[in-house]
């Protein structure tokens, strides 16, 4: 996108694809901000691998330039040095805690000047209905201060319905490179292997035998939220295929299991960078391999630089593969073949198309496989529909308010959005259509 797209409105979004290039928009967006005088507050989820990832970007991103861009971590910086800092054009990484945007409030008591916003998953930001949280609250104040804002998701329904300031909406085009919602190979697996690994050997010998298959495959294996289910589920099912390595991806870290391969340590922990990057940490216990404070790219990149071949590989991930996280190695050579994905009970139509980790920009032309439901597919072929037809009716419009309204769509069978910011749907005459409601109370689904 051209630079001067990102300022054509005082508050933006931008819209693409899961895992399409959103992110590399972001970044020149900063550095663009920069270029014309302006610091960044640049706001990511409230999770802590989404920040490792980002400044990780911005470390690469700075390689290519004579200038390296000022970019910092807000938690890793006291406010008066902060403040002092914004004085010269820089980037402040923060999490969308209400914690960290009070620490942004008290630095702006110091610092007078004008200053941006990017929101990395800005419909995710958003957490009421009516802004009436802390935390939206506090967000609002930013944004009303702020000389510009950007905000960038895949699933934008909670921007439609509640963020009336916003002034334009611009869709990303995808490169050639891009595989999305209709590349992928679909294989119905009708079973839930997200908690007991006992219940369906059947579908678990499925998907890990045709993997096996592969000369490679890295599968990413949703599962629950609950992390004792991941530990169980990586050592009933590394005793049925114990040539894999097994990643386990949540809050407490990243641990690695390879029986093929000896204990010798895969790496020695990193100090703290000029860039701010957590000080990394690492140890090995009980067959497991534990990496603290990497990202799941740098672990993904120590396995290919690693001398033992790592050709089959699963990662069980929950809560933090839901969005935002790409399960790419570093150099991008290693990569996501395969998703195995179970809806709950309570997914809706964000968790559909967000949990597709898979998707994304390949440059080895690759088959991506996704094992899921027969309804799951149906449920994420429906979703899609409808965010591509809401988009493309408004894309680039700054009267888009008024045109989204109009725009009629298929009722979905499950919510499109959280319970706290249900989108509105108002129901066209006595048909099955719907078009979305931003103004009144009538049918919430």
């Amino acid at each position: 996108m051209d630079s001067e797209n990102y300022f054509s409105s005082r508050y933006l979004t931008i819209v693409g694809h899961v895992q399409s290039g959103k992110t590399y928009e972001e970044i020149n967006y900063c550095f663009a901000s920069v270029k014309r005088g302006f610091p960044v507050f640049f706001i990511t989820r409230n999770i802590t691998a989404d920040q490792l990832q980002l400044n990780a970007r911005f470390i690469e991103f700075n390689k290519t330039l004579k200038k390296p861009l000022d970019v910092f971590l807000l938690s890793h910086n006291d406010i008066a040095s902060i403040a002092k800092r914004m004085e010269s054009p820089c980037v402040i990484i923060l999490l969308c805690n209400q914690f960290q945007l009070k620490k942004v409030k008290e630095v702006l008591y110091i610092y007078k000047g004008e200053y941006n916003v990017c929101i990395d998953e800005v419909d995710f930001a958003i957490k009421t209905k009516y802004g009436t949280s802390e935390l939206d609250t506090i967000l609002n104040q930013l944004k009303e201060g702020a000389n510009h804002i950007l905000g960038a998701t895949a699933t934008p329904i909670a921007v439609f319905t509640t963020q009336k300031e916003m002034g334009k909406i611009i869709k990303i085009k995808p490169t050639n490179n891009y595989h999305g919602v209709n590349s992928l190979n679909i294989e119905m697996i009708e079973s839930s292997i997200t908690s007991d690994p006992s219940t369906d050997n059947e579908s678990i010998n499925k998907i890990y035998s045709s993997l096996l298959d592969k000369h490679s495959a890295v599968l990413l294996h949703t599962v629950t939220k609950k992390k004792k289910n991941h530990e169980s589920l990586m050592e009933y099912i590394s005793n049925l295929f114990p040539t894999f390595t097994y990643i386990i991806y949540n809050g407490d870290g990243i641990q690695v299991m390879c029986k093929g391969r000896n204990d010798t340590p895969f790496t020695r922990p990193k100090s703290i960078n000029q860039y701010g990057q957590f000080i990394n940490k690492y140890y090995f216990d009980n067959d497991i391999h534990h990496f603290y404070n990497y990202s799941i790219a740098e672990v993904l990149q120590i396995l290919v630089d690693d001398y033992y071949q790592h050709t089959h590989i699963s990662i069980f991930a929950g809560q933090l593969a839901s969005r935002g996280v790409s399960f790419v190695s570093t150099d991008y050579s290693l990569h996501l073949t395969d998703q195995y994905f179970h809806a709950g009970k309570l997914t809706h139509g964000e968790n559909y198309l967000q949990s597709l980790r898979i998707l994304g920009c390949y440059k080895d032309n690759p088959i991506l496989t996704l094992w899921c439901s027969e309804h799951s597919w149906k449920l994420i072929l429906d979703h899609n529909k409808i965010i591509n037809s809401l988009v493309e009716n408004v894309e680039g419009s700054t009267k888009w308010l008024q045109k989204i309204k109009k725009v009629i769509i298929n009722k979905p069978e499950t919510p499109l959005s959280r319970p706290k910011i249900v989108s509105k749907l108002r129901k066209i005459s006595k048909s099955h259509f719907f078009s979305l409601d931003i103004s009144s109370d009538e049918e919430e689904i």
